[in-house]
């Protein structure tokens, strides 16, 4: 239940930074949830940039430990549905985040690996 409010407030802020409301936040909350349930026990954020670009941020999860190969499945596996989830917008494309993040005291380092969706 943590993770999903983490999703719909990542939402909220995803969708002021993007100047636009034209996307409808149950959509991306109901988008987050299938995500996450094709995913338990992984820690996941989703949202829309630029209006038209669905991203999903796997962060330290034991995905960002796998082969490039299966990233990339699971990024190919999430653009396979993601357009079916909005209406409001006209999704175009997409990309999977996986995301190591480790914090000090002071100092925060952050590696991404980012792969494409494959949406047309």
């Amino acid at each position: 239940m943590k993770n999903f409010r983490s999703l719909v407030l990542l939402s909220y802020l995803v969708l002021g930074s993007c100047h636009t409301f034209d996307v409808d936040v149950k959509e991306i909350s109901e988008f987050a949830s299938t995500v996450q349930a094709m995913y338990p026990d992984v820690s996941l954020s989703a949202g829309i940039s630029n209006g038209s670009k669905v991203e999903v941020t796997f962060t330290n999860t034991s995905y960002n430990d796998s082969s490039e190969e299966v990233r990339q499945r699971i990024a190919t596996e999430i653009g396979k549905i993601a357009p079916q989830h909005f209406k409001s917008v006209k999704i175009t494309s997409g990309e999977a985040i996986f995301e190591n993040s480790k914090g000090a005291s002071v100092v925060n380092v952050t590696s991404t690996h980012t792969y494409d969706m494959g949406i047309k």
